[in-house]
């Protein structure tokens, strides 16, 4: 009965051994591979950097003087600036900010009512149907008759350079060029028209980067 049971161990004892090879042979296979997927590429200069897009929100207040029922012309231009064909502009979003003071009468909801729609017709001027949301009731500003503007935004998020430390070999040239190793950077400045040591793949930006550079190296 020992005997039998002795072989019946060595048996399991033989086939745990075989599946730990197994599986320490598949974790090696996988952990081969896993650096390419889970690592973060390094932009070496020669392959695509490629940037994600996301999109960020911005929040604006418009005060009033008295009984004004427009923006002054400070604000128009400042509303222009902010809501911009050119600024990759995916909505608007326009709201009273009354608060929860008792501040609505009659004469007052009139005025609101004018500077809220004076707002909305200056944004279509612009090209954009805004959203008109209800109103926010979060404290008492000292101008209660306020408009608030939210703009929704397309934004580019280029990688985070490889290495922060003083002796890397990548250097974070700004948030529109991104990453440039050592070689590429000596190469751009020694060269601005060199295309292969530009930083982006958006040839715009690697005008921007080489007149940037030719104006430091004439002491623009």
């Amino acid at each position: 009965m020992d005997l039998c049971c002795s072989k019946e161990n060595d048996g399991m004892i033989q086939n745990s051994i075989k599946i730990t090879k197994c599986l320490l042979f598949i974790s090696l296979l996988l952990s081969g591979c896993t650096p390419r997927f889970w690592q973060p590429a390094i932009w070496d200069g020669t392959t695509n950097y490629v940037n994600r897009i996301g999109t960020i929100t911005e929040h604006y207040t418009f005060t009033y003087r008295n009984g004004a029922r427009k923006l002054s012309s400070s604000q128009v231009e400042t509303l222009y600036r902010i809501v911009n064909k050119n600024h990759n502009v995916q909505a608007v979003f326009v709201s009273s900010c009354i608060s929860a003071c008792p501040c609505l009468n009659e004469k007052n909801r009139f005025l609101i009512d004018s500077r809220l729609n004076n707002v909305v017709d200056l944004i279509r001027e612009r090209g954009f149907n805004p959203v008109i949301t209800r109103p926010m009731r979060n404290k008492c500003y000292d101008n209660r008759l306020c408009v608030n503007l939210s703009v929704k935004r397309r934004v580019v998020i280029p990688p985070v350079c490889p290495g922060t430390s003083s002796e890397s070999n990548y250097y974070h040239i700004d948030e529109r060029f991104g990453c440039a190793t050592v070689h590429n950077l000596g190469a751009m400045i020694a060269n601005p028209d060199d295309l292969h040591a530009r930083p982006s793949i958006n040839p715009f930006s690697g005008e921007r980067a080489a007149s940037t550079i030719i104006r430091y190296r004439g002491g623009k």
